[in-house]
């Protein structure tokens, strides 16, 4: 089941730089790629890199993937699990070029000294080739407290593929996947899946492998989507009020906003009457500080007040277990506005 919302402010809080004293190249150094893992065997990275792409599915023509279009039609998203045999039997295939004699066959298949054969060795390899294939998505993980980020090698491989304008209309879409089958908060980074392909196969159509199998898939908009604006619509337009660290005044654990968690915004009474009040919305604010349900440690005299109850943050739409909203297991911060229309 999917419902768009707004982003939980906690889960967007930036966080600010010093860009004088920090280390503008220090991923380039710590970085871990193909290259750089197999260094001293140029001819066995550049093989390595061409076997990944094999087996995250980049050479194999989209028509294969997708036979018909009716199988994937406009505005729908289709999930899949890419089975490790057939992956397995395309890369023996690829190989199969290269063994043009019974000799070759059983060069391949000769015991080393670790007891592994050199087909065993090379498929192990491939694996954490396949963990290298995004060197700089992998490395953004790595740097996270996320337990599921360390990408065990060979693991299952799932996906989606998704045909939307949505694609065009945010080229920055972020897509983010969660495994919590049994967490009491899924959206945690702990329970973070890793990506191993994020491709854009066409104007309107994405495809995202994971390295696993995520119960939950969260859509974002780029996180360069943060502005400033009120909620609600042309009727009543309302302002969800924050702390001034950017959060909620309410923990988003499942419960729904209450009256003194906003305030209404009224709009001009004359002339353009899409014009906001700003002097009505400040007052307001400032009532709320008297009250002691905004936070006195805003300067009513400084901007930062009402710039800060102005921020609206990118919004998103979650994908999650529809037996899970059903019994009510996920603690969704907007569970009691989703709208079902069956079973995705």
């Amino acid at each position: 089941m999917a419902k768009t919302e707004e982003a939980p402010v906690a889960a967007s809080k930036m966080e600010i730089v010093d860009v004088s004293t920090t280390d503008a190249f220090k991923w380039r150094r710590e970085i871990v790629t193909l290259e750089s893992y197999f260094a001293g065997n140029e001819s066995k990275s550049q093989t390595m890199r061409w076997l990944t792409r094999l087996r995250l599915l980049e050479p194999i023509p989209f028509q294969y993937l997708v036979p018909s279009e009716d199988m994937l039609p406009s505005e729908t998203i289709r999930y899949f699990h890419i089975d490790r045999n057939w992956v397995d039997a395309l890369i023996d295939g690829a190989l199969s070029v290269t063994l043009t004699s019974t000799r070759e066959r059983q060069w391949l298949l000769t015991e080393m000294d670790d007891g592994k054969t050199r087909y065993s060795s090379m498929m192990e390899d491939l694996d954490v080739a396949e963990n290298l294939a995004d060197e700089y998505r992998n490395y953004v993980a790595s740097q996270s407290n996320s337990a599921t980020s360390s990408k065990q090698a060979g693991s299952k491989l799932t996906g989606f593929l998704f045909r939307s304008s949505v694609v065009r209309d945010y080229p920055g879409l972020e897509v983010t996947g969660y495994n919590s089958a049994n967490s009491a908060q899924p959206w945690e980074s702990k329970n973070q899946v890793s990506i191993h392909r994020f491709a854009r196969l066409s104007e309107s159509i994405i495809m995202v492998i994971f390295n696993g199998c995520p119960t939950h898939i969260r859509f974002q908009e780029p996180a360069e989507g943060i502005r400033i604006g009120v909620d609600g619509d042309a009727s009543q337009y309302e302002l969800k009020l924050k702390n001034p660290d950017g959060t909620l005044l309410q923990n988003l654990d499942g419960t729904q906003p209450q009256s003194q968690m906003k305030i209404n915004v009224s709009k001009r009474s004359y002339g353009d009457k899409s014009v906001l009040n700003i002097l009505g919305m400040y007052n307001s604010l400032s009532n709320k500080m008297d009250s002691g349900d905004l936070s006195a440690s805003f300067d009513k005299q400084e901007s930062a007040l009402l710039a800060t109850q102005m921020l609206q943050y990118p919004y998103q739409q979650d994908f999650v277990p529809y037996s899970q909203m059903q019994d009510g297991s996920t603690p969704h911060p907007h569970k009691d506005a989703i709208n079902w229309g069956g079973d995705d």
